[in-house]
């Protein structure tokens, strides 16, 4: 009796089910480990962090595709975290603030508005209309000029503010991947050559000679042998 023949697209679990371009019929090949396709149907395709094109997910995909590619660049670079030029250019523009702010919030400035200020006053006293209005006008120029110095001292306290936190975070890193050591680790150091000087150099003179050039080089001083 001959066999029923089985049904095409009738899927058992373990198949891929990917529908053929040409037939229209499910693929009946086994699926990949992990995946829901078989190898034929992208089954094979790397995935996460294996995928050339990967960033990480939560925004990339909403990138066009170069901002998306520089973004993977940077990423792949190992002085990500380096924080050395921004703290450079936040220096820079606290420099210019500084400047900035000396020229404009100067004497001359404080004396003019205050010396409006006595002009407006007599313009009163004396029913000088046109007088205190012009005055007035040159009050108002001089108060919003003011408001721009006070605007001035408040970007620049930010703008410490960031460069320090910048420079904590940097030195932070820089004692993370042990380029600078911290006040304890140099302080245990020292301990352990003072021990070994006093184990093993018996001449007392050579030791005070040693500790002498510690203390001088720790005190900023020039050493004994300079």
């Amino acid at each position: 009796m001959a066999r029923k023949s089985e049904d095409p697209r009738k899927l058992e679990p373990w198949m891929c089910g990917a529908k053929g371009r040409r037939s229209g019929l499910p693929c009946r090949r086994p699926k990949a480990r992990g995946r829901t396709r078989c190898p034929l149907h992208g089954g094979a395709t790397p995935r996460g962090r294996a995928q050339p094109q990967f960033v990480h997910g939560r925004y990339s995909k909403h990138l066009n595709a170069e901002v998306a590619s520089i973004l993977a660049s940077l990423l792949a670079d190992p002085e990500l975290l380096d924080s050395r030029e921004e703290l450079a250019l936040m220096t820079i523009r606290t420099q210019e603030l500084c400047a900035r702010l000396s020229r404009d919030d100067s004497a001359e400035w404080r004396k003019s508005l205050k010396d409006a200020a006595n002009e407006y006053s007599r313009a009163l006293a004396g029913n000088d209309a046109d007088g205190a209005k012009e005055h007035l006008g040159t009050l108002l120029k001089l108060a919003e000029a003011g408001a721009a110095i006070d605007e001035g001292w408040e970007l620049l306290i930010s703008t410490i503010e960031r460069r320090a936190a910048l420079a904590q975070k940097e030195s932070k890193r820089m004692i993370d991947i042990r380029a600078v050591f911290t006040v304890d680790q140099v302080g245990y150091m020292l301990s352990v050559i003072a021990d070994s000087v006093k184990r093993y150099v018996a001449d007392p003179v050579i030791i005070q000679r040693i500790t002498q050039e510690f203390d001088a080089a720790f005190s900023g001083g020039a050493t004994p042998g300079d």
